[in-house]
């Protein structure tokens, strides 16, 4: 049976690398399904079972209402697993399974990248090292902070390391602000916060040893040039925010005068949007939102040459995303995840979660799910 699991988990896996999405789900996201499942009604579970039978009566797409609903109320039951104290050996075996498929996409993807051999779908993700392919970089991203997260609870020291080069590589500044809260942690763990007064080459040497491989990405790419635009473009994001929210027909200003305009026009639009819908919502699913934002008149101008009239999307923000679809639901669940700070074991990884939603809303993935579980799992360790 376990031989078998692995077996179909991986099958899944190496589709991510060529198909979006396997049915209705991303292939990748039904791997936790398989490892981590527990149908009870749970707190949590019962939240988004409540939320989801309301969505049904103010919902303008059944079936984005019907898909969304299912995923979410699957990964509260992911959450419902993982925090079982009694399945730590099955933690130990998905990380064993996401090392090597990682191993391998990592090595395939170099390969590809040395030899320019453009065979996959998502050229973009195979020059940031994602070996998910097909799958979100950003998706990417929540499963290595996963991967490496459950590496602490663990005590893998070589895989820690292992995920913290690989969120390093992904150049994304999510993954930089995850991997700041994973050395955190782990110097908290230690109990070398605040004072610092211990010294424990366990965690140094690693990093003494990853001063060679930065050094050369550093002097032979434009790795740190990128890493300096990311952080330097995180600041005029903010500044851009406070300068044109008070102006009007800002979304036509932006996106001729403003780096990173879409973004800007976004959030501000999307802030807007939980004016209009609050404190109803517009109830579960993307595409009930993408219309509520068509019928409110907050879509942004296409910069596209391919592609003409608005676009309507969500504000790639937790925060303001999920106030404006879930309404007065929204603090439940709000107050759900500020909960799992008081867990000291992994504090710093909720933290950096909270964090990393500022910029991204991935509360969709599973991974997510599983790094929330696992939280309340280290308080029966």
């Amino acid at each position: 049976m376990q031989l078998k699991l692995s077996y179909i988990s991986y099958i899944f896996l190496s589709l991510q690398i060529f198909f979006k999405r396997l049915f209705i789900f991303p292939s990748s996201y039904l791997v936790p399904y398989l490892f981590f499942f527990k149908p009870q009604l749970t707190p949590i579970s019962i939240l988004y079972i409540l939320y989801s039978f309301y969505s049904l009566f103010i919902s303008t797409n059944l079936i984005s209402t019907l898909v969304y609903s299912s995923l979410f109320i699957f990964n509260t039951f992911v959450y419902n697993a993982i925090k079982d104290p009694k399945i730590t050996f099955k933690i130990e075996r998905f990380n064993l399974l996401l090392r090597k498929f990682l191993i391998f996409g990592t090595i395939l993807s170099l390969i590809l990248l040395i030899f320019n051999l453009q065979i996959l779908p998502n050229r973009i993700y195979l020059k940031v090292f994602n070996p998910i392919n097909s799958l979100n970089i950003n998706s990417y991203i929540f499963i290595l902070y996963y991967f490496t997260s459950a590496a602490i609870f663990l005590k893998k020291s070589k895989d820690i390391f292992f995920g913290s080069i690989l969120l390093f590589l992904s150049e994304s500044r999510t993954g930089f602000i995850f991997i700041i809260f994973l050395i955190l942690q782990i110097l908290d763990n230690q109990n070398l916060l605040p004072n610092f007064k211990k010294i424990n080459l366990k965690i140094f040497l690693p990093l003494i040893f990853s001063f060679p491989i930065i050094f050369t990405l550093t002097i032979g790419t434009d790795f740190l040039n990128n890493i300096n635009q990311n952080i330097n473009s995180i600041f005029e994001f903010y500044r851009n925010i406070e300068n044109i929210s008070n102006t009007s027909n800002y979304s036509l200003l932006i996106q001729n005068k403003v780096r990173d305009g879409q973004r800007v026009c976004l959030t501000l639009n999307n802030l807007k949007h939980i004016e209009k819908t609050f404190p109803f919502g517009t109830g579960i699913g993307v595409k009930s939102y993408q219309n509520s934002l068509k019928r409110n008149d907050l879509g942004c101008k296409n910069t596209k040459k391919y592609s003409k009239g608005d676009f309507y999307i969500r504000a790639h923000n937790f925060y303001i995303s999920y106030l404006a679809e879930m309404g007065i639901f929204f603090f439940p669940l709000l107050f759900f995840l500020l909960s799992k700070l008081r867990n000291k074991k992994t504090r710093f990884i909720i933290l950096g979660l909270l964090v990393g939603f500022i910029g991204q809303e991935y509360l969709t993935s599973p991974f997510t799910w599983l790094i929330i579980g696992l939280s309340e799992h280290t308080n029966y360790d």
